[in-house]
């Protein structure tokens, strides 16, 4: 490739230096380094790999004569977007931020698209609508689509050609027009780094990918027609509005009314399976799974929407569907789409409720993800949210079961969860989903769960139209839901890197008090905390203390009453502070025992636990149970029966009752941890689902024909945050 030198800019030199990733020299162009270096991505790599196979430069004039430079790299949606550089004097680089729409907003699309399946592309048609946020209209603006597109041709709304420009993802458009409607055609391929959306004869995916064009990362409605093979199904964001064969081929509408900024369709040969639960349609579509296998998923997929509708705001589309896709491989998971999902091909993953969330956040409230990724801890938050406060079991033992266990990652050091963009690379992906969920929970504990709800409810319903989401809108919100001041909260959590370090010390019991000191390295954290106190009777009682008490040089003192003498306190028993602790700071789980350890099945009871088989399996029962798990019914096997009876679990026939609470064994069931005389645990697993049983933290679950949980037993956590007193 031959290279110039482009107003005293050398851009081979620069692209020598993009590939050798030498941020330091890069740095020495810009006439000012803004607070998040641009070139710093070059090293981080951006939250989901962007630039993973390298970035070129490109020279840019835009049609009124403006310089340019354009950092580019083959892209996917939610991550880096491709630099631009104003020439300045001197041979120095201004960079221009992507937020920058240089003055236009983009209303609307209408897509025509079409897919050249051998040749792996897309030939797609964009009846594209924008305004001037402004009065003046006199400068050139860029739209931006991933550099593995091309634009044809660009013509306004008398048809008329309009001059265009374009270098990698960046499209520099003439300056001086009043109404900015364009019809443009451009055509490409989805090859992307680390998600490898392909188009090919077996499949086109379209997710994943920044195929269409954008301005700032703003968000906006849509209308697509799809063509596709006549035997095949297409699918896109929003409702469907018409579908229909006409010859060899099959045109499909959709109508996405939410304004959004990540868009994504599909097209294949699809089977698809249709329920309509309360009302609503829910589709599943695949080309491997089974008739029974796409209604489970429904079914399933119908509590999730239906939760999230009815706390939060009502979902916006008249059907939610997930998409098996065997094209979608190459990334670490699937991806929302706010009207649907897709998840890597070979069968879906069951009950989802992350997914499904964004709907609500990142959907209906849309999120850029160059401040920070929100929205993906409001989604991590929603699974537990959703697995503690289902329809039908019991709340307070779901809500001890479901508590998230996340561990304090030293990577959350990196940034503030405000300003944790995409370009400070992978530590955005974890502040995002890691860290922000935690917080969030900790924020649930702080003020209650239905307050937390009507908060996230009420962020909904004020936002203003388009706006880009962040922390600081939700702060406001929960101060106005609460009638309190929470800044201490986000000031803490939210605008401050890192996480709590904190230990235990100076705890006494007299005078029918028991007194500690929680203390922190560095500044300490404000925190509201539940404490176990366990009596020498063996009963436990909880209580709250506030750390925000009495202030002591670096930490807090607290004092509670208990009138009987204590056998021991731990803090934190559930696990719900951001803190830092070992891994053996967990509960006693039996999913963790389940899946670690050999299996014995009854062969009287052949459907029990069916899905739970695997490949570990025992003959016979062996001698000694630790870490065994047995599967059966005490009324075909006389040694399950101690091992029920020790646990509550009781058997007649096909139902089992556990503390007034029964079940039909033929469609539902429980397990559990069993301790052993000698110390050591087992499992024993009862009835049947349609999938594997939730079971959380607990040590015992009893659960439904979906698997899902009805009732928990869990054990508090005696961590590092305790203390034993001496024996009396």
């Amino acid at each position: 490739m031959l290279f110039l030198f482009f107003q005293n800019i050398d851009t081979a030199k620069l692209e020598a230096l993009a590939k050798a990733r030498d941020v330091t020299a890069l740095t020495q162009y810009l006439d000012e380094v803004p607070a998040h270096n641009p070139f710093n991505s070059f090293k981080t790599g951006g939250a989901y790999a962007a630039g993973g196979r390298g970035w070129t430069v490109k020279p840019l004039t835009t049609p009124d004569g403006a310089k340019y430079i354009v950092f580019s790299s083959p892209l996917i949606e939610e991550d880096l977007g491709e630099l631009l550089f104003k020439v300045m004097p001197a041979g120095k680089l201004h960079f221009i931020p992507e937020q920058d729409n240089m003055g236009v907003l983009l209303d609307s699309h209408d897509f025509d698209v079409r897919f050249d399946l051998p040749n792996h592309k897309l030939i797609a048609t964009d009846d594209i609508v924008c305004h001037w946020e402004r009065a003046s209209h006199g400068k050139h603006f860029v739209f931006r689509i991933s550099p593995t597109y091309t634009v044809r041709s660009m013509v306004d709304s008398a048809g008329k050609a309009v001059p265009y420009t374009q270098a990698g993802g960046i499209v520099a458009v003439a300056p001086g027009y009043k109404s900015l409607k364009f019809k443009v055609k451009y055509d490409g391929t989805n090859l992307m780094p680390a998600f490898d959306r392909l188009i090919g004869p077996e499949e086109a995916t379209l997710s994943g990918s920044v195929w269409y064009l954008s301005i700032a990362r703003r968000p906006a409605p849509y209308d697509i027609t799809m063509h596709a093979p006549a035997k095949w199904t297409s699918l896109a964001q929003g409702d469907l509005v018409s579908d229909k064969v006409v010859g060899e081929e099959r045109i499909t509408k959709y109508h996405m009314a939410v304004p959004v900024v990540w868009y994504g369709a599909s097209s294949g040969p699809y089977k698809t399976e249709m329920t309509v639960i309360d009302g609503r349609e829910y589709a599943t579509m695949s080309q491997t799974m089974t008739v029974q296998e796409m209604q489970l998923q429904n079914e399933l997929n119908a509590d999730v929407i239906e939760f999230y509708s009815k706390h939060f705001v009502p979902y916006p589309f008249k059907r939610w569907t997930a998409l098996d896709s065997m094209q979608f491989h190459g990334g670490p998971g699937a991806l929302e789409a706010y009207s649907f999902a897709t998840y890597p091909g070979g069968g879906l993953p069951g009950q989802d409720t992350h997914e499904p969330s964004h709907c609500w956040w990142g959907g209906i409230l849309p999120n850029d993800y160059l401040r920070s990724l929100w929205n993906e801890s409001f989604a991590d938050f929603c699974q537990g949210l959703f697995a503690r406060n289902r329809v039908g079991g019991n709340k307070a033992e779901l809500r001890q079961a479901f508590v998230s266990q996340q561990f304090a990652n030293s990577i959350y050091d990196a940034a503030p969860l405000n300003n944790s963009g995409d370009e400070i690379g992978p530590a955005a992906a974890a502040l995002g989903y890691g860290k922000g969920a935690d917080v969030l929970q900790m924020l649930e504990d702080e003020i209650g769960t239905d307050t937390m709800i009507q908060c996230m409810s009420q962020w909904l319903k004020t936002n203003r139209p388009r706006h880009i989401g962040a922390w600081e809108d939700f702060e406001r919100v929960v101060n106005n839901v609460t009638g309190k001041d929470y800044k201490w909260f986000f000031d803490e959590w939210v605008r401050r890197p890192g996480y709590a370090k904190m230990s235990l010390s100076d705890v006494a019991w007299h005078d029918g008090r028991i007194s500690g000191k929680i203390t922190f390295q560095g500044e300490p954290y404000k925190i509201h905390a539940d404490i176990l106190i366990r009596l020498l009777s063996g009963e436990d009682r909880y209580r709250r203390i506030d750390t925000m008490q009495e202030k002591d040089g670096d930490g807090y003192r607290f004092s509670i009453d208990c009138s009987t003498a204590p056998q021991l306190i731990a803090i934190d028993p559930w696990n719900k502070i951001l803190r830092q602790r070992p891994r053996t700071d967990s509960a006693q789980s039996v999913a963790t025992a389940f899946f670690r350890s050999k299996r014995y099945f009854d062969p009287a009871q052949p459907k029990y636990m069916a899905l739970g088989r695997g490949d570990n399996l025992l003959t016979t029962i062996p001698d000694d149970l630790s870490g065994i798990t047995i599967v059966g019914s005490p009324e075909t096997m006389p040694a399950m029966k101690p091992l029920c009876d020790s646990v509550g679990f009781h058997v007649s026939g096909n139902h089992l009752t556990y503390e007034g609470t029964t079940v039909d064994l033929n469609h539902g069931g429980a397990i559990a941890l069993v301790d052993l005389p000698n110390g050591s645990r087992c499992v024993i697993a009862l009835g049947t689902s349609r999938q594997l049983p939730s079971m959380g933290e607990a040590r015992l679950v009893v659960f439904d024909d979906l698997g899902r949980p009805i009732r928990a037993k869990t054990d508090p956590v005696i961590g590092s945050l305790s203390y034993q007193f001496m024996a009396r």
